[in-house]
């Protein structure tokens, strides 16, 4: 059996996700301009769906304000994400993808004590470990390399 077989159909969605996505979002930040808006305004509109179809998992006023909060809270990093450099948002956004694949594994590896079943019962505390490590390491390395062998 291939190494390839074996990636669960998920994570082979999240791999072809990742191919198709990555050349995209770094042609838009690269260029700048109305290009990156027009980018950041689908992002935008995507996180708002998504964020909203999660929320109204919960019952009872706690719908509302997590619908709220959450959808101010997007905005917000989007506005924030487009007053930054370029290159910060490109390792901002491999750090984010770094920790979503993090969580990914350690889940997948060793998850067993859900934290919010309710509203997504496939998270767990130890994948949440993973989404935090897997960035800091990479990230952490990268800096020492980078410490080590160039004068910056």
């Amino acid at each position: 059996m291939s190494p390839i077989s074996r990636i669960s159909p998920r994570l082979k969605k999240r791999l072809i996700s990742s191919l198709v996505l990555a050349p995209i979002a770094l042609w838009a930040l690269l260029s700048g301009g109305v290009t990156l808006y027009i980018f950041i305004g689908i992002v935008t509109g995507l996180s708002l769906s998504e964020w909203l179809s999660l929320s109204k998992k919960l019952k009872g006023p706690e719908t509302i304000i997590l619908g709220l909060l959450g959808s101010v809270y997007i905005v917000v990093c989007i506005l924030c994400f487009a007053a930054l450099p370029p290159l910060f948002n490109i390792a901002l956004i491999c750090g984010v993808w770094l920790s979503d694949t993090g969580a990914y594994i350690f889940g997948k590896s060793f998850g067993r004590y859900k934290i919010v079943p309710k509203i997504s019962p496939n998270k767990t505390l130890e994948g949440f470990i993973g989404s935090s490590l897997s960035p800091a390491l990479i990230f952490g390395s990268i800096n020492i390399v980078n410490k080590q062998f160039f004068d910056f």
